[in-house]
């Protein structure tokens, strides 16, 4: 996977977060967001990113019971399957970074 892919999954991450930070009104997601758009793609943040939707999607999961209380079953069911998604896509990512390549974790710009 080439340094150009990796950036577009970082910020479609970036996006994907930004949405949810929106929708939720969260201040932490939507800074992890700003920082996710503007990082180089390094391993150390595919891995971040991968940790991040772990995180969120296994919120996801806890908080199933819930759902059904609030009628959000279909959303959070799409919201979770995104969040496992992201999971693979930054760890098939961050596999590609080449070792001796960038993985100093700095950001771009």
């Amino acid at each position: 996977m080439t340094a150009t892919w990796r950036s577009r999954i970082l910020r479609a991450n970036a996006l994907y977060l930004l949405l949810a930070a929106i929708g939720g009104l969260r201040l932490d997601v939507l800074a992890v967001s700003l920082t996710l758009w503007r990082a180089a793609p390094a391993r150390s943040w595919h891995l971040s990113a991968a940790g991040i939707h772990v995180l969120l999607g296994t919120a996801n999961l806890l908080l199933w019971p819930m759902l059904f209380a609030t009628d959000l079953l279909a959303a959070r069911c799409l919201a979770a399957g995104l969040h496992w998604a992201f999971v693979a896509l930054q760890l098939v990512a961050a596999a590609s970074v080449p070792s001796s390549g960038s993985s100093t974790g700095s950001l771009a710009g």
